[in-house]
């Protein structure tokens, strides 16, 4: 039986020097794989191993992935999550290190292979309390390979063994190891343990481990303390090695295991070249284990006597065991090897060929290995290992025609078609159709098919015109049946009906088979109002006489034309008229009159129809007659004249009088008015104010009242009538503010104050504290007035500095804290306890002034972070039952695997555990909505699916298919979206407004940013001193009055515009503005991704694992370990207008060999239209990432350089 697990006892070796001989024989072809050794085993998911490849090659499983080793020899550690299984099988065959399976230490430059026939000897040193490892390979005495020193603290010792992968025929031989410097060459306890791993099984086919990776580990064990005869006799050949299905090297006998290894079938002291050198070594200890007590090292070999179990005393590969009879020992040989017959001292071989050994018709012959017999090759026609044949079936490939029966038979090809099918001819595996359609056997014009029966084709329908069956066709004859009108000739057409009649008889009309009497009159052939009468003569009608005032045969009539003549007055129209004399002339022409034949003159004149005295004269146009103009001194049209009255028109100027006079121009204007200078028609005023008779800057405008000029009010600052001004006092009494000077000034109010004393802001008049002036921040950094005492914040540091604003120092790191520590009682002020890592949190789990983040061993339990599966929880033993690589004292499901550690209620049970995982009391069975917390379940469309977690909550949709994966169903989404905020239009509470925040500060419904009164108070926004917060009243009570002084009002408000109940908090979330993110946004007060959503950005894919999100510092921190597939960790805050910033630090990845060089960022505005969004960050196969410091705040100003 194999060694069970459970009884498997064995000490651990730390320092260590270990070496050995390995020696490889090439098989009936020659193998080019692995052979190695293993130190530091600590289990089959945690060891060290040298490995050494003969030759290049790429591994043929590519699955999980593409393995490829080169020649050479290679050191390697095995630290695997998953252990034994496809995926450490093809890490180990690959030379480059495999993440979350093994890491390359180091690998030989020159690439050299190992060659068949050669011993190689190794020496390893391993002090794993200083992380040393030195590996050294000799050719007898030339040095092949030296790794020189490595240093890796993974494995703090452990168990030896020897590896192979794919490589038969190996002998590892005079192995030797020491620890604290002692020379040994046997253990306390020889004991073998079951092979750790087996990868994949033996075939049948093949001999060798070539199918699977096989790794056997001696317990070779130390005891300082060796007394009288242990039981090492029971283990003196290595007879307890379990294998499985794996080869046993024997230099005869290469049987293949079918089950595990018996005592004494494995190897002995006649072993020769594979384990001999072992035994006699066991032989020799046990000889003076057994002749001394109080062993010292200086040991004496003494030759074994009869009692003895010597080298060659028995059959080579027989065990040999010592008994006693109780007086003696006695040596005894166990049984022959197996396929050996004898007492095992003479062992000879066994003939295993038996009746039915093999099939029928095939040779039997004696064979080496088990089973002791080899069958020769199946016959002709039949295929198989010998053992059993079976008929090459090569019908299965269906080689014949379609429908064609397929036999087997004993020759090549192994089998035979029959006869094709009916209308086709050939060999059966081949047919092709009988085409007879060649020789035309269908009348012409007819189609020809094939067809399956005799004979073999088949024509297809007559062609139009013609009847039969195809092969021969004949005219249709219809007109046999005188199917035309009588005298009408009838002739045969190739289509339907399949005959054509002439053209119908003269004098009728019709297609030939139906004519009827032409009956042209109705068609109207005469001239329109003549008489048509039919006759039988062609053209079959006669027309009468042209009707009067008409000429011509009646078919066709002409206008009788007198106009031609011109018998009417020169200009009159003329036209013809159907009466004698055939045309009437028009009217006479304008200015003419009579019957247009003759016309005369219209003479208007002899009425004396103008102005007395004034000419008439005739015209053409009505009224007929023109007057000239009126006489001198008169106006008018000729007709009537008037007198003309100048001085209607006004020709003097204003205010002057105007006279009418009979010469010309018929008027005499008077005297200028007062203060006016002229000739009464042309008037200029005098100017008075040309001698500044006004105060200086006063005004001066001309009046008509003497002294004809008008002075303007005096300046501001002064008063006086204009002519004369003087100052008024307008700081008497001083309108400043106390202790501040006030002085005359000539722009309103007319006075001026000086500036407001240090540490003071205003206009003079109104003067307030303001501690920002006393430069209370450090320099470049911002400061805010705050309406409580200390009366102002500091903002951030600057980059590159920490603190609290006000005393700032270097912060190398980035994390928010000084590397030196501050005068100030602020935690920021702190000095950073750890340097040069980014820890924002600054955690320290043992209290001991150093974070975390700088410690090799959080939690003082021996066990470095990097492999300690509880960092933060001191677990020497490093307990984990579900293998989920979590401890069990900080495993949030002790026994069921959960990495990711997911807890979403925060009870401490992890939801891949948890029976309610939401913890909403409902049990995750029973719950509609098992992933968020919805106590009542309400549901309302009655799907399954509770409201908050359902994508269409009023329409049911128990799949909840959401095809473009914005989270809105199928079945309810619209895509519509007028504002592009990424909301649809009956889910967004602003559809005509973006925003994508949501922000609701009164819960109606209706977004702040399409809300008229915010706070619902009453109070419209614009005109709201707190438009978040209710306040009807709007007290503010550091409102002051207005000011007045003497005669003229100004006043100085001291109005912050804020009301008292948003004074410091103007978005009333119970968090000071000047500590909160977003004042104008109750829903958001500090940076926060503890609620975050990862998003895979190669889900479906296996390259490598998603990212892994740790969130540290209250949501300030993240951090991602692994190299993963590009993912995002997306906070759960949407924001419009955002400043964003946060420090990043990479660590080498202690699995790269090589450091690695790839992606890591942020992102920003996530979300379906990008006007806003959601922050995070991104990584891309990068390892060992922190952001640290993360800060976000709303600001929606831009910047003033933009």
């Amino acid at each position: 039986m194999g060694i069970k697990r459970s009884e498997i006892c064995y000490d651990k070796v730390e320092g260590l020097d270990f070496e050995g001989t390995f020696f490889i024989k090439p098989e009936y072809f020659q193998d080019d794989d692995f052979v190695g050794f293993v130190f530091g085993y600590v289990s089959n998911r945690k060891f060290y191993f040298a490995s050494w490849k003969r030759d290049e090659q790429t591994y043929w499983e590519s699955t999980p992935f593409q393995a490829y080793a080169t020649s050479g020899v290679l050191l390697k550690l095995v630290n695997s999550q998953t252990g034994p299984g496809t995926m450490l099988r093809n890490s180990l065959w690959n030379d480059a290190s495999i993440q979350g399976q093994t890491k390359l230490l180091w690998q030989d430059r020159a690439r050299k292979g190992w060659e068949f026939n050669t011993a190689y000897r190794w020496k390893l040193l391993h002090r794993p309390e200083i992380g040393l490892i030195r590996f050294r390979l000799f050719r007898g005495s030339v040095l092949e390979a030296d790794s020189g020193n490595l240093f890796d603290y993974t494995i703090k010792g452990g168990r030896m063994g020897v590896y192979c992968f794919s490589q038969a025929l190996i002998t590892w031989s005079n192995l030797v190891y020491r620890c604290n410097a002692m020379s040994i060459h046997v253990s306390k306890n020889l004991l073998v343990q079951t092979p750790p791993f087996i990868l994949n099984r033996q075939t049948r086919s093949r001999r060798r481990s070539d199918m699977f990776v096989y790794l056997s580990v001696l317990l070779l064990l130390i005891s300082a303390d060796f007394t009288a005869t242990q039981d090492l006799r029971r283990y003196g050949d290595l007879r307890d090695w379990y294998l499985d299905s794996a080869f046993v090297p024997n230099r005869e006998a290469k049987p293949v295991r079918t089950k595990p290894a018996e005592r004494g079938d494995f190897l002995t002291a006649d072993c020769d070249g594979y384990y001999g050198t072992i035994y006699a070594e066991l032989v020799l200890v046990r000889n003076l284990l057994s002749k001394c007590t109080g062993c010292s090292r200086n040991l004496t070999y003494l030759v074994p006597g009869e009692d003895e179990c010597y080298p060659g005393l028995c059959h080579e590969g027989v065990g040999c065991d010592l008994r006693d009879d109780g007086e003696n020992e006695q040596a005894y040989c166990q049984q022959c090897p197996i396929g050996y017959d004898g007492d095992g001292r003479v062992c000879a071989k066994r003939n295993a060929c038996r009746e039915g050994s093999c099939a029928a018709r095939v040779e039997c012959a004696a064979a080496e290995e088990y089973p002791y017999f080899r069958c020769g090759p199946c016959p002709a026609g039949y295929e198989g290992d010998g053992r059993s044949c079976g008929k090459i079936d090569r019908c299965i490939e269906n080689p014949c025609f379609e429908g064609v029966d397929c036999e087997w038979m004993e020759m090549d090809p192994y089998y035979r078609c029959g006869s094709c099918p009916p209308g086709y001819s050939g060999d059966g595996s081949e047919c092709q159709k009988i085409d007879r359609c060649i020789e035309n056997p269908c009348f012409e014009g007819v189609d020809c098919q094939w067809s399956d029966q005799d004979p073999y084709f088949q024509c297809g329908d007559c062609p139009s015109g013609y009847e039969g069956e195809g092969r021969t066709c004949r005219k249709i004859d219809i007109c046999a049946k005188r199917p035309c009108f009588d005298g009408v000739d009838c002739a045969w057409k190739a289509n339907p009906p399949y005959y054509q009649c002439a053209s119908c008889p003269v004098g009728f009309e019709g297609d030939g088979i139906t004519c009827t009497k032409i009956d042209v009159c109705s068609r109207g052939p005469c001239f329109e109002g003549v008489d048509c009468i039919w006759t039988e003569k062609d053209p079959h009608y006669n027309c009468g006489s042209c009707p009067p005032g008409f000429s011509g045969d009646g078919l066709k009539c002409q206008k009788i034309d007198r106009c031609i003549e011109n018998p009417c007055f020169e200009g009159v129209d003329c036209q013809w008229s159907e009466k004698d004399p055939y045309y009437q002339c028009g009217d006479c022409p304008s200015g003419y009159e009579g019957d247009g034949r003759t016309c005369q003159k219209i003479d208007i004149c002899v009425k004396g129809p103008c102005f007395d005295g004034v000419v008439c004269a005739w015209k053409a146009d009505s009224p007929y007659y023109l007057c000239a103009s009126c006489p001198l001194v008169f106006e008018g049209d000729g007709i009537t004249c008037t007198k003309i009255d100048v001085c209607a028109k006004g020709p003097c100027f204003a205010g002057v009088d105007c006279t009418w006079t009979e010469n010309d121009p018929h008027y005499q204007c008077g005297a200028c008015p007062p203060g006016f200078s002229g000739n009464g028609k042309n008037c200029t005023k005098l100017d008075t104010c040309s001698k500044d008779p006004c105060f200086p800057t006063v005004l001066c405008q001309w009046s008509a009242v003497s002294p004809h000029y008008q002075c303007g009010p005096c300046p501001s600052g002064y008063t006086g009538n204009g002519q004369a001004c003087t100052k008024l006092n307008t700081c008497e009494p001083s309108p400043c503010y106390p202790g501040i000077q006030c002085s005359w000034s000539d722009s309103p109010p007319n006075f001026q104050c000086e500036p407001c004393p240090p540490g003071y802001e205003g206009d003079g008049v109104y003067c307030s504290r303001n501690p920002c002036l006393q430069n209370s921040c450090f320099s470049g950094v911002s400061c805010r007035k705050m309406a409580s005492d200390p009366f102002f914040a500091c903002g951030s540091c600057p980059t590159g500095l920490a603190g609290n604003g006000m005393l700032c120092g270097t912060d190398l790191d980035s994390d928010g804290y000084p590397d030196e520590g501050l005068n100030c009682a602020d935690p920021k002020c702190s000095k950073d306890n750890c340097l040069r890592q980014p820890n924002s949190g600054q955690e320290d789990s043992d209290g001991n002034g150093v974070g975390d983040a700088c410690e090799n061993d959080v939690d003082s339990d021996g066990i470095t972070n990097g492999v300690d599966n509880c960092p933060y929880v001191s677990n020497e033993d490093q307990s984990d039952r579900d293998k989920d690589n979590i401890g069990d004292v900080c495993d949030n499901c002790v026994v069921v695997s959960n990495t990711e550690q997911m807890d979403l209620d925060k009870d401490g049970v992890g939801d891949a555990c948890d029976p309610d995982i939401d913890g909403d009391g409902f049990s995750n069975h029973l719950d509609n909505c098992k992933l968020q917390y919805n106590p009542n379940q309400e549901d309302y469309d009655w799907d399954g699916v509770g409201d908050v977690c359902d994508n269409c909550p009023k329409i049911a949709n128990r799949d909840q298919k959401d095809t473009d994966t914005d989270q809105i169903g199928d079945v309810c989404d619209t895509d519509e979206d007028f504002d592009e905020d990424g909301l649809q239009d009956n889910r967004d509470n602003c559809p005509k407004v973006a925003n994508v925040n949501q922000c609701d500060s009164d819960g109606d419904g209706i977004g702040d940013a399409c809300d008229d009164d915010q706070d619902n108070d009453g109070v419209l926004n614009e005109a709201d001193n707190c438009p978040l917060v209710a306040n009807v009243d709007q007290t503010d009570l550091n409102k002051t009055i207005a000011c007045i002084h003497f005669a003229f009002k100004f006043s100085s408000l001291s109005e912050d515009g804020k009301g008292d109940c948003c004074e410091n908090d103007f978005d009333g979330d119970a968090v000071p503005d000047w500590v909160d993110n977003c004042p104008a946004n109750r829903n958001i007060m500090a940076s926060d991704f503890r609620n975050f959503t990862t998003v895979a950005l190669d889900p479906k894919e296996t390259a490598q694992d998603d990212p892994h999100w740790e969130i540290l510092n209250d949501g300030a921190e993240i951090f991602q370990k692994f190299n993963s597939d590009p993912g995002l960790a997306v906070g759960r805050h949407k924001l419009e207008g955002v400043d964003f910033e946060g420090t990043f630090f990479i660590a080498p990845d202690p699995n790269d060999v090589v450091p690695d060089d790839d992606f890591v960022g942020f992102v920003f505005g996530y979300d379906h239209h990008i006007k806003g969004g959601q922050l995070g960050v991104y990584c891309f196969s990068q390892a060992m990432i922190k952001w640290s410091n993360l800060v976000y705040r709303c600001n929606e100003t831009n910047p003033a350089n933009l």
